[in-house]
């Protein structure tokens, strides 16, 4: 009982954790939406050092991701939905290529690998939360 409940739980914090960490670069940025939000940057930092909460989202993401896809392998539980754990299979993947994505836009670049590595970044977080939604809609 209470592996299902750690289960859910790292799912569900998971989900609220992509969410955040998903918009947190545009609210660390000054746009539009920082400045409707009123949660634009409040101090003159580089934006990379702005960036941290971002960062640790998606550390805590992942580990959590991992943490709720191993529980249900204990339970012996993995061929309940077969479709949705594919599903969540993936995006565990692209999750781990995200932080290595992530990491690599930390460190120094040129203005044109860093373009292709922010946009590839981008597109991957969106294949990501699809596949997330979809593995709701199929297993939750």
């Amino acid at each position: 009982m209470l592996t299902c409940f750690a289960t859910a739980a790292a799912g569900w914090l998971g989900v609220i954790g992509v969410a955040l960490g998903g918009l947190s670069p545009f609210l660390l940025r000054r746009t539009a939406l920082s400045r409707a939000t009123g949660l634009g940057p409040l101090s003159n930092e580089p934006y990379l050092v702005r960036m941290w909460p971002h960062y640790w989202c998606g550390y805590l993401v992942t580990g959590l991701s991992t943490l709720h896809a191993c529980l249900p392998m204990t339970m012996r539980q993995a061929a309940v939905h077969p479709p949705g754990l594919w599903l969540a299979t993936v995006a565990l993947g692209i999750l781990y290529v995200q932080v290595w994505s992530g990491l690599l836009l930390r460190g120094p670049r040129t203005p044109q690998l860093r373009v292709l590595l922010r946009r590839f970044h981008f597109w991957t977080m969106l294949a990501c939360v699809s596949l997330i939604a979809l593995h709701l809609w199929i297993n939750g």
